[in-house]
């Protein structure tokens, strides 16, 4: 369980008022996934998908294989088109006088 809690962000500094913060927020989040699915997942992978891009940046100072920044920025890529896909659509009906 502590390797996925290394994954996830908020949790993985181990610092308690980032773990706090992080926590309301994947309720809030998880509370929009009910509300609409299309939402949920954007800011579901949101997070991921700007960490990714940070990971990517800073990965010539680190030691981690380039596979392993790719493969959740690519999965929270493909996480949020389809939130943005499954939107739903609001029709606006023009009135005429």
């Amino acid at each position: 369980m502590e390797k996925l809690f290394q994954y996830i962000p908020g949790f993985r500094s181990n610092v308690k008022w980032k773990k706090i913060i992080a926590s309301i927020y994947y309720v809030i989040a998880l509370l929009m996934l009910f509300s609409s699915l299309s939402v949920g997942l954007v800011f579901h992978a949101g997070p991921f998908f700007i960490f990714s891009i940070i990971d990517l940046i800073m990965h010539k100072k680190s030691t981690k294989p380039l596979f392993k920044v790719l493969l959740p920025l690519a999965m929270s890529l493909v996480i949020m088109v389809i939130g943005f896909a499954n939107t739903p659509q609001t029709n606006t009906i023009k009135q005429y006088n």
